[in-house]
């Protein structure tokens, strides 16, 4: 597809949001569109042009999720820095994304994807996103999603294992917990114990606990 062309086709709809604005059933028209420009002959291009329509029209990302996908599967990495950007939404209009957005980067091919996603734990690996708070459903999915890149990068997984001996946020504490209980190596159970915190009424980790009285019962 060739950017001109795709743009092309889109001012006719961008006209038609000018004079009547953007309702329900055009707005689907407006972002099942621009999901096509990721994938355009020139994708720097195509993603420029989603940040230019984004910000003219004010389209929300929620319910969004076929361009969040699309922004990941771009062959360059404006799509992902775009993606990276979504996180960094004020108020709560991350907050119902999260899930789908996570979906999203961790769907990625490019090395940047892994960092976006450790940047949640790791505040060397994705500045932006140590302090963005994600809401109770989305932490078992980055947790997911940590645990599956660390099965296949051993690097990955052994700066996982460092990060417990750091100083960390509760919710920094509450997905590490999560992967080293599902990685369930007797290194990441080990490591699990330093995140032990006889100031909480919980000292040891819930899941690590659980994690190592299976160990124990098998």
């Amino acid at each position: 597809l060739r950017h001109d062309r795709v743009v092309a086709i889109l001012q006719p709809v961008l006209a038609e949001f000018r004079a009547h604005g953007i309702y329900n059933n055009n707005a689907t028209l407006l972002t099942r569109t621009l999901s096509l420009l990721p994938f355009v002959d020139e994708p720097k291009r195509g993603v420029a042009s989603i940040r230019d329509i984004l910000a003219e029209f004010r389209v929300s990302w929620y319910d969004n999720r076929d361009l969040l996908f699309s922004l990941a599967q771009c062959a360059d990495d404006s799509g992902l820095a775009l993606l990276a950007d979504v996180a960094t939404l004020d108020g709560n209009a991350f907050q119902h994304i999260a899930k789908d957005w996570l979906d999203a980067v961790a769907s990625c091919p490019l090395p940047g994807a892994k960092a976006i996603i450790m940047g949640f734990v790791d505040s060397e690996a994705y500045p932006p996103l140590v302090n963005r708070t994600l809401p109770d459903y989305a932490i078992n999915a980055v947790a997911g999603h940590l645990t599956a890149h660390a099965r296949t990068d051993s690097i990955l997984a052994d700066r996982i294992l460092a990060l417990t001996t750091r100083p960390m946020s509760a919710q920094q504490r509450a997905i590490l917990e999560k992967v080293l209980a599902w990685l369930g190596s007797e290194a990441s159970l080990l490591a699990g114990l330093n995140l032990m915190d006889d100031t909480l009424p919980q000292s040891i980790p819930y899941d690590v606990f659980r994690a190592i009285e299976d160990v124990f019962l098998e």
